[in-house]
């Protein structure tokens, strides 16, 4: 028999073919092999709730991909990758039509279902990057900034537009800007260092852990290959960063049990959360293992190797359906 939910969705299968939505989730099973993983009901005249209203689909890793509905004599899909130029809020996420070849050709001609690392890259990709950014925070700031004053300014441009003769500049100035040029190279020798450091570490596949709302997990494994640039102030930036699949991703139940590979760096991981005064009330416990920020902050853990990044619910999009909670063990 056609199973249209995923093993770990509290829905069943049989409800899932009596939602009037069926038809076209059957549709997008068939052709982008999307199934149920979640929904929302609706309440009757009489404040009972009956059929599912929403219902959240998953692709074959697990990462949300969209919602389907049925809504006023119309098939309706709520894409997470695609929005239209028109409308507002969640309106312009969403494609319908009374016909479902319509609709489905319409979802294929604006690309809006996406799967596998398309979809991860589309997204889950930033919460990767706020990763690594909270990584290379740890390294401290490394723009220059200058406490050169008018006058010493002057004497500058003098110099190189003027061809003034250091020997006419009072030495207290030559030591000033002897100074201000030892600090800019050793932030250029920390940039430098920040580069081998990353490269270093992320060169390695990182270990993604994915919490939501449906109380399971999503556990895979990816490879980061940021192109490195320098501005002006020599910060660095992530361009076209590319993520692709070590492993594949997998939504389990129990983590511990599920993912024994994983079981020593969540004790690890657990332990010294629970024993640092800086960490202990920053943190809670899913499953009493996971860990999971209090508030929108992430934070690097160096100590464990180990980068929490919030889900951010006080400003997730119209179309953030799962509000993850990402561990990333490097």
């Amino acid at each position: 028999m056609k199973t249209y939910a995923h093993p770990l969705c509290e829905i069943s299968n049989d409800e899932v073919q009596a939602n009037k939505a069926f038809p076209l989730i059957r549709e997008l099973n068939y052709r982008y092999g999307l199934v149920v993983m979640d929904g929302t009901k609706a309440k009757t005249s009489d404040e009972v709730f009956d059929q599912y209203r929403r219902l959240y689909l998953v692709d074959a890793n697990g990462f949300f991909a969209g919602e389907a509905v049925y809504r006023d004599d119309s098939y309706l899909f709520r894409s997470v990758v695609k929005s239209k130029e028109r409308g507002q809020g969640e309106a312009r996420y969403e494609y319908y039509s009374a016909k479902l070849p319509a609709l489905m050709g319409t979802l294929k001609r604006e690309t809006a279902v996406l799967t596998g690392e398309g979809l991860f890259n589309k997204t889950s990709r930033g919460k990767l990057i706020e990763a690594v950014e909270e990584y290379d925070e740890s390294f401290g700031g490394t723009q220059k900034k200058s406490e050169l004053g008018g006058e010493h300014q002057h004497l500058l441009l003098q110099i190189v537009f003027n061809n003034r003769s250091m020997d006419t500049i009072p030495k207290e100035s030559i030591n000033y800007f002897q100074t201000a040029l030892d600090t800019f190279g050793k932030i250029d020798m920390l940039v430098e260092e920040r580069r081998k450091e990353h490269d270093q570490v992320f060169a390695n596949p990182i270990t993604a852990v994915c919490f939501d709302k449906t109380g399971t997990y999503l556990v895979g494994k990816v490879r980061i290959n940021p192109k490195w640039s320098v501005n002006h102030d020599r910060t660095l930036h992530h361009q076209d960063t590319l993520i692709t699949f070590v492993e594949p991703f997998k939504r389990v139940k129990n983590i511990l049990d599920d993912v024994p590979d994983l079981r020593h760096r969540l004790v690890m991981t657990k332990s010294f959360i629970e024993q640092s005064n800086q960490w202990s009330e920053r943190f809670k416990m899913q499953q009493d293992i996971f860990p999971v920020t209090i508030g929108n902050r992430n934070a690097y853990l160096p100590e464990v190797g180990v980068v929490t990044v919030s889900s951010d619910k006080w400003h997730s999009t119209t179309t953030d359906c799962s509000q993850p909670e990402w561990v990333f063990y490097l």
